[in-house]
């Protein structure tokens, strides 16, 4: 289960997967095969978990389940911070779109890595 980011404009808003201790974040992916909605809480400013709904247009099937995010290093220099993370999850993928493939059990893993200054973020996102 993948889903890719897009550099939209300089004036574009960028969720965090990890928030502040006892944050809320909302995060909306949409690329040509996939649209994607995290809904995820903070219990410290390492962990989130949360509810992930993503939509395989190519495939015509849907996954639901639940997601955990762990913040694994952050860097920080002079003028920059890049952060690496896993994250992982469970649910059931089931068809839609009057496809005849029924619904399994789903699991995934993955990682992003970002890097940002005060200017530029570049978020890299990969889960299978």
């Amino acid at each position: 289960m993948g889903c890719g980011r897009s550099a939209a404009g300089a004036a574009r808003a960028e969720a965090r997967p990890v928030s502040y201790q006892g944050g809320w974040t909302v995060i909306e992916e949409t690329d040509r095969q996939n649209t994607a909605l995290l809904v995820h809480y903070s219990p410290t400013n390492r962990v989130s978990v949360g509810l992930r709904s993503e939509w395989d247009r190519r495939a015509d099937l849907l996954t639901n389940g639940v997601q955990a995010t762990g913040l694994l290093h952050r860097w920080f220099g002079e003028d920059y911070q890049a952060n690496l993370y896993a994250l992982g999850g469970i649910g059931a993928t089931q068809a839609v779109d009057g496809s005849r493939r029924g619904s399994a059990p789903a699991g995934w893993i993955g990682g992003i890595a970002d890097w940002e200054t005060r200017r530029f973020s570049s978020p890299t996102r990969r889960a299978g």
